[in-house]
């Protein structure tokens, strides 16, 4: 699952029994139920060690809140040192770069260095504007497999 761009669909729905009533799926390249695989191993064409991959994450809001990513890209996406801690404040990993977010708020871009082997635990963030930007929160786990050719 290498791909240096790909584009993850993050699906927002209401659900009764979910925090604050919001649940969240996601779908695309590398998603496996709630994680994100990357590996630069057997790509075409090869990706390098230092080749970091593109990733878009794409709002798809089917919920009765009006969700959007935060306007600053390190407001949007936090990130933990481990896949058991979940980030709970603007947590800065310096495998992932959050680049930016779109103007209607509904795409983040984040650069993925996978330069080491691990797996994390994340949070992409949500603001209701309509709601005193109260945040919705969506937890998975995000896990670099690295490789690549030194070449």
């Amino acid at each position: 699952m290498g791909q240096a761009s790909r584009t993850i669909i993050v699906h927002a729905f209401d659900d009764d029994d979910a925090p604050k009533g919001i649940g969240f799926r996601m779908s695309g390249l590398g998603v496996d139920r709630e994680e994100i695989k990357c590996a630069k191993d057997g790509t075409r064409p090869p990706m390098k060690k230092t080749d970091p991959h593109h990733v878009t994450f794409e709002l798809a809001n089917r919920s009765s809140v009006e969700l959007r990513f935060p306007r600053r890209a390190s407001d949007a996406i936090w990130v933990s040192e481990n896949d058991r801690d979940c980030p709970e404040r603007a947590a800065s990993h310096g495998e992932f770069r959050p680049q930016s977010v779109s103007p209607d708020g509904e795409i983040l871009k984040v650069h993925n260095l996978n330069s080491v082997q691990g797996r994390y635990k994340f949070a992409l963030n949500f603001i209701d504007p309509e709601n005193g930007d109260e945040v919705y929160s969506y937890d998975p786990i995000w896990d670099n497999h690295n490789g690549g050719t030194s070449a």
